[in-house]
């Protein structure tokens, strides 16, 4: 009994760190603000802002100065050239 609750406890971390990876490597999350008119978004563990248009799709450049403590929130991104989306 002992071994099957191991085994089922072992495939949960492993599905729960595979989700974990996926959302870092590959989910954008947005932060509601706009840098030089680009968008702001959390990925791969800095803030990344980009360009969209229909052409020739997304790109995304790491803004200096961020990193895993900005991805996280725990210090606030730099503002320069950054404002929120409604102003």
């Amino acid at each position: 009994m002992v071994r099957k609750r191991n085994f089922i406890i072992a495939i949960l971390l492993v599905v729960l760190f595979a989700m974990i990876f996926y959302v870092i490597c590959y989910a954008r999350i947005g932060t509601g603000r706009y840098c030089y008119e680009s968008p702001e978004v959390r990925w791969r563990l800095a803030i990344y802002t980009g360009e969209c248009n229909d052409e020739t799709g997304c790109f995304y450049t790491k803004r200096a100065g961020t990193g895993i403590l900005e991805y996280f929130g725990l210090r606030p991104a730099p503002d320069n050239g950054c404002r929120e989306a409604g102003q």
